[in-house]
Order: C-alpha cells, then sequence, then structure tokens
C-alpha cells in the first residue's frame, strides 16, 4: 500500500505544471525537483533563504517574491523562462544568466553587484531600492523598461538599448546623462541627482518625455 501510495505520489508530482504557494511558512522546498513538468511556481511570501531548480527545465515563470532569499541555483537551465521575479529578498550579489528570459524583478534587496551580461532578451529590468553602483545593459538590445532608481549607479552607456521607452533612474549619483541615441523616449525620470545638472539630448529629440529636478536641463552639449 505504501508502495503504491509512493508510485501515484510521484505520477502526481509529474503531472503538476504549476505550484501556488502564498504565505505559508514555508522555509524550504526541498523535493521540487520531483516537479520535473513544473512551469510556475508561485510562492511569494514564505522564509526560503535558498532555492534550486535546476530540475524544473521546463519553468517560464517563477515568482519569489518577500522571502529572505540569498542564492538560487539552476537559472540558466530554465530554457524557456520568460518571468523572473526576486523582489524584497536578501540577495547581496546576483548573476542573471538566462537566454530567454524577459522580464526580471529584483528591487528592494541589497544588491551592491549584478551582471546582466548573459541577458539577450531581456525587456523590462525592475531593479529599484538596491545598493548598485554599476550597471551594464549592453548585451539586452530588446531592453524598453529599465528601473533602477533609488541606487549608486554614477555612470551607465546606452548606445545598444536603442529600443529604450522607460527609464526610472531617479535618487543615483550621476555626473553624466547621455539620451540622444534613444529616438523611442517615453518616459524618463532621473531627477534627484544631485551632481548631475546637464542630460545630453540629440537636436530635435523629444525632451517632454523627461521628468527633472529644478536645476537639472536638457541640453545637445553638457561640456
Amino acid at each position: 500500500t505504501q508502495s503504491r501510495s509512493s508510485a501515484a505520489s510521484d505520477v502526481y508530482k509529474r503531472q503538476v505544471e504549476k505550484l501556488s504557494l502564498y504565505s505559508l511558512d514555508i522555509n524550504t522546498l526541498s523535493g521540487i525537483e520531483a516537479f520535473v513538468n513544473l512551469k510556475r511556481l508561485y510562492a511569494d511570501a514564505n522564509n526560503l533563504q535558498t532555492i534550486d531548480v535546476s530540475k524544473n527545465v521546463l519553468l517560464d515563470t517563477i515568482s519569489l517574491t518577500s522571502n529572505n532569499l540569498i542564492s538560487i541555483e539552476g537559472i540558466p537551465a530554465a530554457k524557456k523562462l520568460k518571468w523572473l521575479s526576486l523582489s524584497s529578498n536578501l540577495f547581496t550579489e546576483f548573476t542573471l544568466e538566462n537566454t530567454s528570459v524577459k522580464n526580471f524583478l529584483m528591487d528592494h534587496n541589497e544588491l551592491t553587484s549584478l551582471n546582466i551580461s548573459s541577458a539577450p532578451k531581456l525587456e523590462s529590468a525592475v531593479l529599484n531600492l538596491n545598493e548598485i553602483t554599476s550597471l551594464d545593459f549592453s548585451n539586452s538590445p530588446l531592453l524598453k523598461v529599465l528601473n533602477f532608481s533609488a541606487n549608486k549607479v554614477r555612470t551607465i552607456n546606452f548606445e545598444n538599448n536603442i529600443n529604450l521607452e522607460y527609464i526610472y533612474c531617479s535618487s543615483n549619483l550621476f555626473t553624466e546623462f547621455d539620451l540622444s541615441m534613444l529616438p523611442n523616449l517615453i518616459d524618463v525620470r532621473v531627477d534627484r541627482n544631485p551632481t548631475l545638472t546637464c542630460i545630453k539630448v540629440a537636436a530635435g529629440q523629444n525632451t517632454y518625455a523627461l521628468k527633472l529636478s529644478s536645476y537639472q536641463q536638457a541640453n545637445t552639449n553638457c561640456n
């Protein structure tokens, strides 16, 4: 009987495509490797510190917001992943290695270092309220939405991000900011950067998209 029960449990786990585990006071997801056909994992508002999804290769959605995570293993193995939310956790550094992920949320962490050089299909990134000092999205040419307000970023290069439409980077430490190569901007917020007085734009570029502080101006020449 026990053998039959175990076999039935294994069959069930192989059939599951979605797990919803919201706010269940869970400390571990040990055993999740048995859910080999899992596509969507929602385990927000728990007590998870680490998780390994390397056996869950069919995942297209991972939402682990509001846990105590300091590490996650197996993200590169999820070749169909589109949505990854790790907001409101305890990460101090992170490397996003995934060639399919489109939406990445990692705001409200303790990040000082973030490497997104291996995320070529990224379209949106939400990273506000961290301690990040440097960002490079040059390998994410499809990026449309970028939010990293309330960090410590000083410089950023948008030359390979011509599809950007929304940039929210208030309350950083920029000394220069060049938007002149971005023709598709809809909304840009670069206010409350105390050492940034001039935002470089191209002649004829739409500056109505800019939200600036009173001491800032948009100009074609910021020398």
